[in-house]
């Protein structure tokens, strides 16, 4: 054998070599921290046997609206900021309840009851509550009622309570 022809196989052995070798540390990490993750996942995962009931938790959507409702004039002011705020501290501190402001607001149609021709166009914020436990849920419609209606000088104030299940029933409705 020619010593150009071996010394170029060595040399493709080596460059394959070098490159082969920073994959299989990684493959080795990667084991390594995949059984890292799994120990983690044993030791804060909490057996099914303590965990409650998904059933007895809900999530609730208060829609606050951003106008108030027309006075005399039939004017709807401007609703500030600053209540939905002082709103989602509150059911923090009363219900230990976190929340999220939903930045989006949802645009909704309703008729003053009694009165024909009267649909008032509304712009709501969501206040959205996650794992509230049922009895929770009472006292937040409770809160809502006598306190958010006042607030937010309201006929009425539209809340969602979502259940928590694993399985959603979804329909399509046709002709």
């Amino acid at each position: 054998m020619n010593k150009k022809f071996l010394k170029a196989v060595l040399f493709k052995a080596i460059i394959f070599m070098a490159l082969l070798l920073p994959f299989t540390d990684s493959m080795a990490y990667s084991d390594s921290a995949r059984e890292k993750i799994g120990a983690l996942k044993e030791k804060f995962e909490i057996p099914r046997a303590d965990k409650q009931d998904d059933q007895d938790y809900c999530t609730v959507l208060i829609m606050l609206p951003t106008r108030y409702n027309p006075d005399e004039k039939g004017e709807c002011r401007q609703i500030p900021l600053t209540d939905v705020q002082k709103t989602a501290v509150e059911i923090f501190e009363k219900f230990d309840q976190y929340s999220t402001i939903d930045p989006f607001p949802k645009i909704g149609l309703w008729k003053r009851s009694g009165i024909i021709n009267d649909v008032i166009e509304e712009i709501n914020v969501t206040l959205e509550l996650d794992k509230v436990s049922m009895k929770k849920k009472d006292q937040l419609l409770k809160y809502c009622r006598d306190v958010l209606l006042e607030r937010f000088k309201q006929e009425a104030i539209h809340v969602r309570i979502i259940p928590n299940k694993k399985h959603y029933d979804v329909m399509i409705v046709t002709k």
